[in-house]
């Protein structure tokens, strides 16, 4: 019987890492070579900073690592700078971490899931304008967003939005795609994920 990765233990090297990232934001050859460049730089910064690097050592990245990556090339897409993008991930990683795990466990609550559950992380355009100030993220539900008299109109309006759960269902699919990992690994992994986010 041929042996199979524990659920908890998905890794990626950098190739599948690249090849997951870049089925994800799009496809095309010039866009691999852009994830991959992109991912390269936020290593040479440390980030993310539990993934396996080194002399001789062939680059890993673990669900928590390809998750951090994926926000952060989503703030990227934004326009923000690659090593702000990293940094804000890293420094805001309770609060991501928690929204992707509800994000996970929402999408997977039978029928319909309720408006607020469903996680979004908010950022100010601001960050946009050149300065050294510090990127920050907001968690809001996708009901907050709906709501017609929100109770703080600063905290809503004038967001670029990143919906949590688009973000772990493109992941999920995206490894089911391009990965050796069958579904049920990966609802395990993403599960154990969620049960515990924090590095």
């Amino acid at each position: 019987m041929a042996s199979t990765v524990a659920p908890s233990e998905v890794e990626l090297d950098n190739d599948d890492a690249v090849a997951l990232l870049t089925h994800v934001f799009s496809n095309g050859a010039r866009r691999a070579t852009l994830v991959d460049a992109r991912i390269r730089y936020m290593q040479r910064a440390d980030f993310p900073s539990h993934a396996r690097t080194g002399r001789g050592r062939r680059t890993t990245h673990d669900l928590r690592a390809i998750l951090k990556i994926a926000v952060a090339l989503t703030l990227i897409d934004f326009g923000v700078p690659a090593a702000k993008a990293a940094e804000a991930v890293a420094g805001e990683w309770k609060m991501i971490g928690f929204a992707l795990a509800d994000a996970w466990f929402a999408a997977r609550e039978s029928g319909t899931p309720k408006a607020e559950r469903m996680p979004v992380l908010a950022v100010s355009p601001w960050v946009l304008c050149e300065g050294d100030d510090k990127i920050r993220l907001g968690r809001l539900t996708r009901k907050m967003l709906s709501d017609p008299r929100p109770a703080s109109s600063d905290a809503i309006y004038g967001r670029l939005m990143i919906d949590c759960v688009s973000v772990v269902d493109a992941i999920a699919s995206g490894l089911a795609d391009v990965s050796r990992y069958r579904d049920d690994e990966i609802e395990a992994a993403f599960s154990a994920f969620a049960r515990h986010p924090l590095d």
